[in-house]
């Protein structure tokens, strides 16, 4: 594929960005603008792959753009030494054909979500936190929504640890910025991105990884063959319902009735963010795959499933009670 004449945005030149810069200059992208206002620091060497100590207290914009050029002559690499802001992000998504967000704050990742959106240029979302990456990829009239449909709004200041705080293992940063390079050149190709509607998440931990499936892709398997995914939805439902039958007093409570997946699963995921090892989550949901995919998705990343079970009388809601163990989990 000739991405000569393809242009990317990347915005962030550290854990996620680098990875994912490396993977355009080599893949021939013809235009490259990272933006980046943070200099090289001791903490970023062990997860900011194109940084050595030589570069101690340099700025990273500069940094990065020469560590490319070296390695890739022919890559054309604009630095721009600014922070990615209100005032500028536009421009600079309009001026790309992809945007890579590799920021490490909350506020820059959902500037980065309006502006793709209002400048219809497809976006690929990244995070990580401690041993846990998430990649989602947003497309502007695409099936998988963006970033404020799965998490509406930044959380609150201080409620979510930062990466200095948290801490982050370097080579989980690695794959994550690889995989959100390798995800633009797709996008790039004139591909349909292999996380557009999928919230993909990696715990290295566990070495576990859950990719739940877009809305629109359930329905259309339900319609071609609604009556065998019915008998199938009662059989899973009645084997997880059977050996499971006592009530649990849960830490907390979320309502999820009003959804449907994947966003199920994503909101589940932040609520378990916010307990303690060892303590249960009660999840309400409208019967159907969220009942399935809820506790099973859970199970894959680490969690122990205490109860799946009617809601109060009425038919077609359950209640998922989940425990939370410290190899699961994820970014809030």
């Amino acid at each position: 594929m000739d991405l000569a004449g393809k242009s990317a945005l990347v915005v962030g030149a550290g854990g996620l960005g680098g990875p994912a810069l490396l993977v355009l200059a080599g893949g021939g992208v013809g235009r490259i603008v990272l933006v980046e206002d943070d200099a090289v620091e001791t903490s970023n060497l062990n997860r900011q792959p194109l940084f050595a100590e030589a570069d101690l207290g340099a700025r990273k914009a500069a940094a990065a753009a020469a560590r490319l050029r070296a390695l890739f002559p022919a890559a054309a690499v604009e630095a721009r030494d600014a922070r990615f802001d209100a005032a500028s992000a536009l421009e600079l998504v309009r001026a790309a054909d992809v945007v890579i967000d590799g920021s490490d704050n909350f506020a820059t990742k959902f500037l980065a979500n309006d502006a793709a959106l209002r400048a219809r240029v497809p976006l690929v979302h990244g995070g990580v936190l401690r041993t846990t990456a998430q990649l989602f990829t947003v497309v502007p009239d695409g099936i998988g929504g963006c970033l404020r449909c799965l998490f509406e709004a930044p959380p609150p200041a201080g409620e979510v640890p930062s990466c200095s705080q948290a801490g982050i293992l370097g080579p989980v940063a690695g794959f994550a910025g690889a995989l959100m390079g390798s995800e633009a050149l797709r996008l790039l190709a004139g591909e349909r991105g292999a996380y557009e509607g999928r919230l993909y998440t990696y715990e290295a931990r566990s070495a576990r990884a859950a990719r739940p499936r877009p809305q629109a892709a359930r329905l259309r398997r339900v319609r071609r063959n609604a009556a065998a995914r019915g008998r199938d939805r009662r059989r899973v439902r009645d084997d997880l319902l059977a050996p499971r039958r006592r009530r649990v007093t849960p830490s907390a409570v979320v309502d999820l009735r009003r959804y449907a997946c994947p966003l199920t699963y994503v909101k589940t995921r932040i609520a378990l963010e916010r307990l303690g090892d060892g303590e249960r989550l009660e999840v309400w949901l409208t019967a159907g795959e969220a009942v399935e995919s809820v506790p099973r998705s859970a199970a894959e990343e680490g969690h122990r499933i205490v109860s799946v079970e009617p809601l109060g009388a009425g038919e077609g809601t359950f209640r998922v009670v989940v425990e939370k163990h410290a190899a699961g989990g994820g970014l809030p």
